[in-house]
């Protein structure tokens, strides 16, 4: 059974008030109708190219996908999850929160909860909802098979999506407190390259985040993931990283390097 179309329009006017006022914080929506949807969908305010959009965060036990709309767009999409989708509504704004709370039997309700005003901004910076040194799209995640060919997760590597973020978090604060900071070009050697997941995301955020001018070797033993990997670097036209087949001792002796990895 729908939920009531007048509790989603009282809803939904509550949610577009708030948006409107900018004492929207977030909108939760839980407890789906279907085993089939999504189990949460959290929508934030975020700013990009200066226009507010309403982000949409998608919560998977694997992992998150983002989608980003327009103001009216998203209004729209609210009202049909609510309507058709979700049984629970959670709007938070700067005053308090507004729930609503239906049942599969048509039972519906909303209530307020008020709490002290804050005069906090709301943050609507794109990067706080991703929360993550890489970004999704970057064309490398697909060459190594962290993304499909439409940009999304592939589930089985979330794991590895993880892995790639936190090296990339650990490794950027290494950088920037360390002599080579202020240098324009970094040479790194990555032995044991393997599959080039972390070599790939090292000179793409080398090259791109920090804008340096970099060298950055792959150094593997099996032959077949050096020319793999040689060939996805050609595709992505990464400048500058390169793949090779030899051990720890020769790659030294041929390669002068201000940094190993």
């Amino acid at each position: 059974m729908a939920t009531s179309p007048d509790h989603v329009h009282e809803f939904t006017e509550l949610t577009r008030q708030a948006l409107s006022s900018g004492s929207f914080r977030r909108l939760v929506l839980a407890k789906p109708r279907s085993a089939e949807q999504c189990p949460r969908i959290t929508v934030r305010e975020v700013l990009i190219r200066n226009e507010v959009m309403l982000s949409f965060v998608s919560s998977f036990p694997t992992n998150d996908i983002t989608k980003n709309l327009s103001v009216a767009d998203g209004m729209t999409l609210i009202g049909t999850h609510l309507a058709e989708s979700y049984l629970r509504a959670h709007l938070t704004t700067a005053s308090g929160q507004v729930d609503l709370l239906a049942n599969k039997k048509g039972t519906v309700s909303i209530h307020h909860q008020r709490v002290a005003a804050s005069d906090a901004p709301v943050e609507r910076s794109h990067d706080r909802v991703k929360k993550r040194f890489v970004a999704q799209d970057r064309p490398y995640l697909t060459e190594v098979g962290i993304t499909d060919r439409s940009g999304q997760l592939v589930p089985s590597m979330a794991r590895k999506w993880k892995q790639i973020n936190k090296f990339v978090e650990v490794l950027d604060t290494a950088i920037r407190s360390s002599v080579v900071a202020d240098q324009a070009l970094i040479s790194v050697v990555d032995f044991g390259s393997g599959k080039g997941y972390l070599t790939f995301a090292l000179h793409d955020h080398l090259t791109n985040a920090l804008e340096k001018q970099a060298q950055v070797t792959g150094v593997e033993l099996r032959a077949e993931l050096v020319e793999s990997s040689n060939l996805a670097a050609r595709r992505v036209s990464a400048g500058g990283l390169q793949f090779v087949c030899g051990d720890i001792a020769t790659t030294v002796q041929n390669h002068p390097v201000a940094g190993f990895v």
